[in-house]
C-alpha cells in the first residue's frame, strides 16, 4: 500500500473548511426558502416534514429504552464516519468492475470511462451532508419565526446553541477531511487510475492525520450527545 501524499496533514484538511461552511450556508439557504414558501403556501405540509424528522430522533430514543444521550452520541459518531469512510471506500465498493454483475456494467461509469460521474458521486457524500444538516436546522428555525414569533425562535436557537456549536463543529471537520480526500484522490480519479486512488485513499484513512481528527470528532460528538440528551429530557 502506498504512503499518503505528505501534503496530507491537518493544515491541508483545515484549509477545506470554509468550502464546508459555504455548503452549509447554501443549505441553510434553501432551508430557509422552502420553510418560508411552505408556510404560506401548505403550512401542513411543513408541519408534516417536521414531524417526520421529530419522528426519526424519537425512534431512537425509544428503541434504547429512553436512553437519548446514548442515542443522540451514537446517531452522530455514526453519520460522521459514514461521511469520512464513505468519501473513500465507495471507490472500492462501487466502482470494482468485479462486484458489479454482468448486465448492470454498461451503466458504471468506471465501464463508461467517464471519471467525472466518479467524482460527482463522491463529493456529494460530504457536501450533501452539509446541505442537508443546513437545510434541516434552518427549515426548523424559519419554522418557529414564523409560527410562534421572534422569542419563541430566539429560545430554540438558545437551546440548540451549548450542544449545537460542537455538532455542527463536528460536522465541519467530518466533511473537511472527506473534501481533503477526494482533492488528492481527483486526479487519479480524472487519468482514470482507479486502483491507484483506492489504494492511496486506504492510506489516507490509515494515517496519522485521520486518526487525530476522528478522535476530535469523537469527542466533540460525545459531548455533544450528552447535552442534545439532557435538553430533549428537559424539553420532555
Amino acid at each position: 500500500m502506498p504512503k499518503h501524499p505528505k501534503n496530507f496533514n491537518i493544515k491541508f484538511v483545515f484549509s477545506h473548511m470554509p468550502l464546508a461552511v459555504v455548503y452549509f450556508f447554501i443549505g441553510s439557504s434553501l432551508g430557509t426558502i422552502v420553510s418560508f414558501l411552505l408556510f404560506f403556501l401548505n403550512r401542513d405540509f411543513l408541519v408534516y416534514i417536521l414531524e417526520i424528522w421529530f419522528r426519526r430522533l424519537m425512534i431512537g430514543i425509544n428503541l434504547l429504552g429512553g436512553h437519548q444521550t446514548l442515542w443522540f452520541i451514537l446517531n452522530n459518531i455514526v453519520a460522521l464516519m459514514l461521511v469520512i469512510f464513505a468519501s473513500v471506500l465507495i471507490f472500492s465498493f462501487v466502482l470494482r468492475r468485479k462486484n458489479i454483475p454482468k448486465r448492470f456494467k454498461r451503466f458504471n461509469s468506471l465501464e463508461r470511462h467517464n471519471p467525472k460521474i466518479t467524482l460527482y458521486s463522491a463529493y456529494m457524500i460530504p457536501i450533501g451532508a452539509l446541505m442537508i444538516n443546513g437545510f434541516l436546522v434552518s427549515l426548523f428555525l424559519t419554522y418557529a419565526l414564523f409560527n410562534y414569533g421572534i422569542e419563541k425562535a430566539t429560545s430554540a436557537v438558545i437551546l440548540m446553541v451549548p450542544h449545537g456549536m460542537n455538532e455542527i463543529m463536528s460536522l465541519f471537520i467530518a466533511c473537511s477531511l472527506g473534501l481533503a480526500y477526494l482533492k488528492i484522490l481527483s486526479p487519479m480519479i480524472k487519468k482514470k487510475q482507479i486502483d491507484k486512488s483506492i489504494k492511496v485513499g486506504k492510506a489516507l484513512l490509515l494515517s496519522k492525520t485521520t486518526l487525530i481528527f476522528i478522535v476530535l470528532i469523537a469527542i466533540l460528538v460525545v459531548f455533544s450527545g450528552f447535552v442534545e440528551g439532557m435538553l430533549v429530557q428537559f424539553v420532555i
